[in-house]
């Protein structure tokens, strides 16, 4: 019955696809050169803002329609404001909706956005599962591309406990209820290029360490998030030979919880096989603190553990490893 009543649309599609697709691009090219766009400002920063229910408040000095690579709409000098994360800025920010998506009658969108935290990102979301738990609602497909993110922005928004240079690139995909009553869940590989930690003091479970400025170079995080839980495959920091080289595989528990209207991360238990090899000038520094790891030598100026926690409030353990090698 359905097949009966789409064969004439089907069939118009069929023959007359370059009428279609000339009026098409009559429709987008009116709405580039003479649809007024820029009037549209004060409407679309108040509709983002009901529709993410005042959590997100957008403002920008000009909005166009773009019709590469598809058609949407291009919003330049934007000042992004939301409760989860300090005001964000970008040069230029695209938002299109998904081609794909539609066909599939899955909707979604397609966001870029250049000159993000230094570098640029791109943001496809669309309809996900549907949630376990009840009430039952579906889930986002959110897929994250960035591309020399600056390092040191990140760690401000992730509150991290030491400064950090250099750039970042690489992708995230991942299922995300938008009420969090389930955890997200996805893929992580990342890597940070030019990496440099500033001389400054680093807090661990048995006291600051005072540190000089270390370079890293190269940093591979690659992982699996599930229930509150990432398993880390892949964790590679720095070269042999270099200040610091230490490599990781295990689990950490990192749970996202929404409080009122701000999210809070919650760490769990931690259970991490590490292979770590000083340089000669670092141990020199520290040394007295490596006293800790004396029992668990591989190599010279190289260490290889277990370490594991129930909490992040408790005292790590530590035991023999033998899993990592170099």
């Amino acid at each position: 019955m359905l097949n009966k009543t789409l064969a004439p649309l089907l069939n118009l599609i069929q023959f007359q696809k370059k009428r279609l697709a000339i009026l098409l691009g009559l429709y987008f090219l009116f709405l580039y050169f003479l649809f007024p766009f820029n009037d549209l400002g004060d409407l679309v920063s108040a509709k983002v803002s009901q529709v993410t229910q005042g959590q997100v408040f957008l403002d920008f000095e000009k909005i166009s329609f773009s019709l590469f690579p598809t058609p949407g709409l291009a919003l330049s000098k934007v000042d992004i404001e939301t409760p989860y994360a300090p005001a964000l800025t970008a040069k230029s920010l695209s938002v299109a909706p998904s081609i794909l998506g539609f066909l599939a009658f899955k909707p979604g969108v397609n966001l870029r956005a250049s000159g993000f935290l230094g570098g640029d990102f791109e943001m496809a979301a669309g309809v996900g599962d549907k949630t376990a738990t009840p009430p039952a609602h579906r889930k986002q497909n959110i897929s994250l591309d960035m591309s020399d993110i600056n390092l040191g922005s990140i760690g401000k928004l992730a509150s991290l406990p030491m400064r950090l240079e250099g750039h970042i690139s690489g992708s995230v995909e991942s299922q995300i209820d938008p009420a969090f009553q389930e955890q997200p869940s996805g893929d992580i590989d990342i890597k940070a290029t030019q990496t440099i930690i500033p001389e400054g003091n680093v807090p661990t479970p048995y006291g600051p360490i005072g540190l000089p400025r270390l370079s890293l170079g190269d940093i591979l995080v690659q992982g699996h998030s599930d229930k509150g839980s990432i398993e880390v495959t892949k964790l590679v920091a720095g070269k042999p030979g270099g200040d610091l080289y230490a490599t990781a595989t295990g689990k950490i528990e990192l749970r996202l919880q929404k409080i009122g209207d701000t999210l809070q991360p919650q760490m769990g238990a931690y259970d991490l096989n590490v292979r770590l090899q000083i340089g000669q000038a670092l141990k020199a520094r520290v040394g007295s603190f490596l006293g800790i790891l004396s029992n668990y030598q591989a190599a010279a100026n190289t260490y290889a553990f277990r370490i594991s926690a129930p909490n992040s409030f408790s005292p790590p353990n530590l035991t023999r490893s033998s899993a990592l090698t170099p």
